[in-house]
C-alpha cells in the first residue's frame, strides 16, 4: 500500500465525486429529522467510500484525523459570529486542508439560497480553506437542479462563489 496521503485537488474531485451515492443514501431518511440523519449516514459511509475512490492509499494516520461529522463525538470548535451559538459545518475534513462540507435539502429556492449563507459564514470565518454545499433538490420536476445549471442569475451566483469564497455548489 502507498502510504503517501491525497491532494487537496484529489480530495475535491472526491468529495464531487459523491453526489450518486449520497443521493441513494439519503432517499428513505425522514423528514423531519432530515438533518442529524443525512449526516450520520454519510458520516458512517464516507470512509468506506474514500477507500473505494482512493483503492491504493492508505492514510499515515488514524481516519478520525482526517474526517468528522457534527453529531459525531469531536473537538471541533463553533465559530461564534453575531451572536450566534455557531457556525460550523455539518461534515468537514482537516487534512490536507480544511474543508467544510454544507448538506441540505429543499423543495425551494430559498433553502438553497439559506445553505449558501451557511456556506459563506463557514468561509469567512476562517476557518475553512474551501467549502463544498451539497444540495438535495426535492423541488417538482428538480426545478432547483435545472435553474442552477441553466438560469443565467443562478450561474453568476454560483461561480461567484467558486471565485470569491472558495465555494463549489453541488445540487443533486
Amino acid at each position: 500500500m502507498n502510504t503517501v496521503d491525497v491532494t487537496e485537488g484529489e480530495l475535491c474531485s472526491f468529495i464531487e465525486s459523491l453526489a450518486p451515492k449520497l443521493k441513494g443514501e439519503v432517499v428513505n431518511i425522514s423528514k423531519s429529522k432530515w438533518d442529524s440523519s443525512a449526516r450520520h449516514v454519510m458520516g458512517k459511509n464516507m470512509e468506506k467510500w474514500f477507500k473505494e475512490y482512493f483503492p491504493s492509499r492508505e492514510l499515515s494516520e488514524p481516519w478520525k484525523n482526517y474526517f468528522g461529522y457534527e453529531g459525531q463525538n469531536n473537538k471541533l470548535q463553533r465559530v461564534k459570529i453575531f451572536s450566534s451559538r455557531g457556525c460550523y459545518p455539518d461534515m468537514y475534513f482537516l487534512k490536507p486542508v480544511k474543508i467544510a462540507i454544507e448538506l441540505d435539502h429543499g423543495r425551494t429556492g430559498s433553502t438553497l439560497k439559506n445553505a449558501l449563507t451557511k456556506a459563506s459564514f463557514n468561509k469567512l470565518s476562517g476557518d475553512w480553506d474551501r467549502v463544498f454545499v451539497i444540495f438535495f433538490d426535492e423541488s417538482h420536476n428538480n426545478k432547483i437542479k435545472t435553474a442552477s445549471e441553466n438560469d443565467e442569475k443562478s450561474q453568476k451566483v454560483k461561480k461567484f462563489y467558486e471565485e470569491h469564497l472558495n465555494t463549489k455548489v453541488i445540487v443533486i
